[in-house]
Parts: C-alpha cells; structure tokens; sequence
C-alpha cells in the first residue's frame, strides 16, 4: 500500500500517541477525528485503521467509540512490555547506586534490597532466574493477547477525554500498586542513597554532632554536611579537628558548605584574629614600616640614601 507522506505521518505519530499513552494501539474516535483529516482517514481506513465491526482476523475488537490501529503490537511494545522495561531500568540504577554508595564505601544498608548483613556483595552480582530467562521481545504474541484482553475498560468510555483520562489513570493507579507490592518507591530509595552518601567514619561524626543540637537539623543539611566532613578525612584531618569544626561551624550558622572554611579557621586560630593582639595584617606592617624610616617611602629613602 502507497501512502502519502500526510498519511504516514499521521500514522506514525498516531503510533507514538499510543505508545505514550499505553493504550495498546486503540484511539479514541474524537482523538482519530482530530489527528486526521477526513481525506487521510479515507486513505487508512479500514486496511489500516480499523472501526468497530471489522472483518481483521489478526485484530482484536474494537470497542464503540474507538478505532484500533492495524496489528499495532507485531511492531510496537505492549503496555505490559513498556512496564516491564522500565522496572528493569528502575532496577538497574538501584544497582549502580549500590555498587557506589554503598559496596564502595562499605556501607551496609538494612533499608537496601541488594545489601545483606555480612558484608557479602553476591547478591549485588546475582540475578534471579527470572531475569536471566526472560526476553522483554520473546513470544511477543502471547503478551500481546493478554494486553488485548485488558482492553474491555475502554468500551465504557463515552468521550475523548474521559477515555483517555482513564486509560492512563487506570495505568498509574496499577503503577502505585505495583510500587506498593514491590515496598520501597523509586522516591524512597533516592532518600536512603542520599543519606548513605558517604563513609561511615563521616557519618559517625556528623550523627555525634547532630546528638549536641537541641532539635536534630534537617536530613539534607546532615547530608551535605557528611560529604564535607568526608571530603576532610579523606585530606588526613584528624576526627578530633573535625568535631572542633563541627562545633563552630554550629555555633556560626553557617551552609554546611561553609565547613572547611570554619575547619581552617580553627586549625590555624593559634596565628590571632583582629582584635585579639596576635594578628597583623600586611596593611599594619606596611604603616609600622612607614613610620620607622620617618614617613618616607622606599623609593625616596633609596634616594637620599644614595646622596650622602
């Protein structure tokens, strides 16, 4: 069949339209209505867009008020498929943030999946038998007549937008489901890595710290102000020094950003501070100099010394 170039673009984006919002290849007549001119609608249908009542043996039922694109899922992902993928990414960046924040660090973590309480990394490099047999593009059919079966929802819907809404609301109610079943969000792991993002030594000493405030400071000031801390052991700065800083740096008020600055104030605060009598700064030097050769200035002091 030779389409032209409106036609197929309308198809092909009607296809993204589907894959975005999972939809297993049905559209909504009011959606097809307005994505396509009545002059492209003639030219798909019904070889490749298909009403209610077609003859298509290879095409599920197309419910009222819908159109179906003609064997949509032998080239598209099905909307199970499309969830399974990202699970699997979702997963596989839960693993990286293991193998960084924690196996690199040596952390152990009891709120995460791939941590267990020996210190044993084998479950970070071990899959389950499920993962190493399942092939997301294998026996495509079978998944695709299960997605199809999921699609007698749709028939209720009366109007564009309560069909689409429900659609992909009935999608991310099962989402939050899943997410529920499965424990821990995707929100929730984020908050445990990020308070896990640094050493143990680092930790100890800000929890130390956060003990001697009178209401425990917030978790991402903790958080920035362990990276600090570790950014400070791992120069060789004493844990003893580093509590000091700790403590200043409290009694200032200051971003936990601020820590080395108030780090090195402390470590060096035996050279005097202004208006302590043991600090000079270059400005006070230069003005005792001036006044111990009688308020000349070197040039004129070389010049007269060169006379006589």
């Amino acid at each position: 069949m030779v389409l032209s170039d409106k036609s197929f673009r309308v198809l092909v984006t009607t296809w993204g339209w589907s894959s975005r919002y999972t939809t297993d290849g049905f559209i909504p007549e009011s959606v097809w209505h307005k994505r396509a001119s009545p002059k492209v609608r003639k030219e798909l249908e019904p070889g490749l867009v298909h009403r209610p009542g077609h003859a298509c043996p290879r095409c599920p039922v197309v419910p009222e008020g819908h159109v179906r694109m003609h064997d949509y899922l032998e080239h598209q992902r099905s909307a199970d498929e499309i969830e399974d993928l990202k699970a699997t990414k979702q997963r596989a960046g839960r693993l990286g943030n293991h193998q960084r924040w924690h196996h690199g660090h040596g952390v152990i973590d009891p709120g995460c999946e791939f941590c267990v309480p020996n210190g044993s990394q084998d479950r970070s490099h071990v899959r389950s038998q499920k993962d190493r047999t399942s092939d997301p593009t294998s026996d495509r059919k079978t998944v695709a007549e299960g997605s199809q079966n999921d699609r007698k929802t749709i028939a209720e819907t009366d109007t564009d937008k309560r069909s689409t809404s429900s659609v992909v609301t009935s999608r991310k109610r099962s989402n939050l489901t899943a997410r529920a079943d499965r424990g821990t969000g995707a929100r929730e792991q984020a908050e445990i890595l990020a308070e896990t993002a640094h050493t143990l030594p680092a930790h100890r000493l800000v929890e130390a710290y956060a003990k001697t405030c009178n209401r425990r400071p917030p978790r991402k000031v903790l958080t920035e102000l362990a990276q600090q801390v570790d950014a400070l052991l791992a120069e060789d700065w004493p844990p003893e020094l580093v509590t000091q800083a700790l403590d200043a740096w409290g009694a200032k008020g200051m971003h936990p950003k601020a820590l080395p600055s108030v780090a090195h104030e402390v470590a060096n605060k035996t050279r005097g501070t202004p208006g302590s009598g043991g600090y000079r700064s270059a400005t006070d030097t230069a003005i005792e100099d001036f006044l111990k050769r009688g308020n000349q200035t070197p040039a004129r002091a070389a010049i007269e010394g060169s006379t006589t």
